[in-house]
């Protein structure tokens, strides 16, 4: 049977905090839109970065506020932590946020498409595992038809298309990296418990919030930065006078230094970390050791060599600032660029691309873009350093 066939203005591929604005900015243009998303809405961001961090942060910071509370007058008895209780407040606020994505792009007339998205030629895509869609009721492929593998699917074209699809974490060539115990930011957050010792490889915003939380929830935490300061996209300052935070919360810094290997001891790990040139060992036992840096675009599955669409030696597609690629009716946005991988970062690019699309002069400037790192201190910037 012949996959079901349907033609937009624009058709974009996922649908996190760059692609569900895209949508809705086209569709306010009066274009015909489809968004292709094969998870939840709100990519990484919403998931599984930003909004769930945020929110077990807010619970660590009212943890740390009652076990104070007498500075401040106020007198708290049997103050602890209920975790389980922290990690389904985070997940309702998820939820509520997702079913939020979905009635937006509901009410702005987009129609979405459960799946996974593969380009057959640059104006069409391939819908592979269509199901009922979690972007709301406008998804008409719930019933669709089955290909050679059983696997239903959709043909979906274009006259312009988004590449929205984002970034993955990447594992870091650290023997013992596969062992268990060892996650990625992702993993963080199906950990039932709290460790008791946690290793952070990557003083990044992403380490820095977790240490911050973990050391909060009452985890005894060793951060490890390769770089002579942490948050090395900021100024030298903050990354100074955030170490110094965190070193008189009890958060043992590693900076100039690197994991050399990961071993099992027993139920535990032993993390043998040393400076930058290999010297200098020291061992830490850890229950967990979470691996936050580096990231990978999500460009692998979608077939690109059917485009000509051009990528970087990264695999980061590349694009103007107009956010088009070589290739003139597809464009790209987000982390699959590898420009500035923040979440409001890739909506600005999703606003952009649809106002080009639909005959506006636009195009982005990074020269202002604003950061925020969550961690007690907060640390916020705009500019450049």
């Amino acid at each position: 049977m012949a996959a079901e066939q349907s033609a937009f203005d624009v058709v974009i591929v996922g649908g996190g905090p760059g692609g569900y604005p895209a949508a809705i900015r086209a569709a306010q243009y009066g274009l015909r839109v489809a968004l292709i998303e094969k998870e939840r809405p709100g990519g990484v961001c919403l998931n599984w970065g930003c909004i769930p961090t945020k929110a077990m942060l807010r619970s660590a910071e009212v943890l740390e506020t009652m076990q104070h509370s007498a500075d401040f007058g106020v007198l708290a008895d049997n103050v602890r932590l209920d975790y389980p209780a922290v990690l389904k407040r985070k997940d309702t606020i998820v939820k509520g946020l997702n079913d939020g994505v979905a009635q937006l792009l509901k009410a702005n007339g987009v129609t979405s498409y459960a799946g996974h998205a593969r380009f057959t030629s640059p104006n069409v895509l391939e819908v592979v595992g269509v199901g009922k869609s979690p972007l709301g009721d406008n998804g008409p492929l719930y019933n669709a038809p089955a290909d050679s593998k059983g696997q239903p699917h959709a043909q979906v074209a274009g006259k312009h298309i988004i590449i929205a699809t984002g970034s993955t974490p990447a594992q870091l060539p650290i023997p013992g990296n596969d062992l268990p115990g060892v996650i990625n930011s992702d993993g963080a957050f199906l950990l039932r418990e709290v460790p008791k010792h946690i290793v952070i490889v990557g003083g990044g915003a992403v380490g820095t919030e977790w240490a911050t939380m973990f050391s909060a929830f009452g985890s005894e935490v060793t951060l490890v930065e390769l770089l002579p300061n942490l948050l090395p996209v900021e100024d030298e300052d903050m990354g100074r006078t955030l170490a110094r935070s965190f070193q008189k919360r009890g958060i043992k810094v590693l900076t100039s230094s690197t994991v050399a290997r990961i071993e099992k001891a027993g139920k535990r790990l032993k993390v043998t970390v040393t400076d930058k040139d290999g010297k200098n060992e020291q061992n830490v036992d850890a229950d967990n050791v979470l691996i936050g840096v580096s990231r990978r675009p999500n460009t692998l599955d979608l077939n690109l060599d059917a485009t000509g669409v051009q990528t970087d030696r990264r695999g980061y597609i590349e694009v103007d600032e107009h956010m088009r690629t070589n290739v003139n009716n597809v464009f790209a946005i987000g982390d699959v660029v590898g420009k500035i991988l923040l979440a409001h970062v890739a909506t600005h690019q999703g606003l952009v691309a649809a106002g080009v699309i639909a005959g506006h002069d636009e195009k982005i400037d990074y020269k202002a873009v604003p950061a925020a790192t969550f961690t007690h201190p907060e640390i916020a910037s705009v500019g450049l350093t």
